[in-house]
């Protein structure tokens, strides 16, 4: 479990959706799973891309209330993290199969990811540190 701490979980998500387009044609993401008949009587298809940015959503989550908690694995997953995210920019930008909506949501995702683990760490750093302070807010004065 504790390798665990230091995967990126974004890596999931970039992982499936490469395994999808090698296995099927890049037109997957806009093919309709099920659809689902509103109270209004809309018509709401679910796609492939739905579905795939909302577990993309769910990872992130799941990346967030992971950056909550200090452990010394933090650094790593960041880092390794950072890493992913680069992997997303030069798919989305080389890659013909990536160039589409679905697979830039997630590039956003993981950008989200890393920006917030990165300001939820530090913020947690500086609660961590805390200086006793004496009357009136300054630190207490030694003779």
């Amino acid at each position: 479990m504790a390798t665990l701490r230091a995967f990126p979980f974004t890596l999931l998500t970039l992982i499936a959706f490469n395994i999808v387009i090698l296995a099927s044609d890049p037109g997957v993401w806009g093919n309709d799973l099920f659809e689902v008949t509103l109270f209004s009587d809309v018509i709401w298809p679910l796609t492939n891309g739905d579905l795939m940015v909302t577990v993309g959503l769910l990872v992130l989550l799941i990346e967030v209330l992971r950056a909550t908690t200090i452990h010394t694995k933090a650094i790593t997953n960041h880092l390794v993290s950072v890493v992913v995210l680069i992997i997303y920019a030069i798919e989305f930008v080389v890659v013909e199969e990536a160039g589409n909506s679905t697979f830039f949501i997630l590039t956003m995702i993981a950008l989200v990811d890393v920006l917030a683990g990165i300001v939820v760490t530090i913020r947690l750093a500086t609660r961590d540190f805390s200086v006793d302070r004496g009357a009136g807010g300054y630190p207490p004065f030694e003779q």
